[in-house]
């Protein structure tokens, strides 16, 4: 069974079903079962850092606890990160793998797409060397003082 830490699934579950946005009439976001379970059907090791650049709200959370559960490590972008900075932070977290409801005009910058839980495409960037976290850990990003491209480690 997977736990987030001492998190039980089915506290996600309660969590989510709970989860109102006040900017949007109540509809069900994706369920965080089919999210989990497209993660794991992708193989993601565990630790791999994911850039996530999707805006705050149900479907945001859901992908970050889903995330969180399989292992990987969620890097918390803002959703209007343009594609050059996206690029210059994948370097710098290794981070080859990007979760965005965009796609990238720079053909050069993936190897393939695909929808997960139809929330956001997932992109394989060509050419970013991977680094791995432990499971468990996020990435949130600084304020800019040290730096335009870092994050801290949590």
């Amino acid at each position: 069974m997977n736990t987030i830490g001492t998190i039980e699934p089915s506290a996600v579950r309660a969590f989510l079903q709970e989860l109102v946005q006040a900017d949007r009439p109540p509809a069900p976001g994706p369920r965080y079962d089919t999210v989990t379970d497209e993660f794991a059907r992708l193989g993601l090791a565990a630790g791999t850092p994911v850039l996530v650049a999707l805006p705050g709200g149900r479907d945001f959370a859901t992908v970050v606890l889903a995330l969180l559960a399989q292992g990987a490590v969620p890097v918390l972008l803002p959703p209007s990160a343009p594609p050059s900075r996206i690029e210059r932070m994948a370097r710098a977290l290794g981070a080859a793998t990007l979760l965005t409801p965009r796609i990238s005009s720079e053909p050069h910058s993936r190897e393939r797409s695909l929808t997960v839980a139809g929330t956001a495409r997932l992109t394989f960037l060509r050419g970013v060397p991977t680094r791995r976290y432990g499971p468990g850990e996020i990435v949130l990003l600084t304020s800019g003082t040290s730096g335009m491209f870092s994050g801290c480690l949590h």
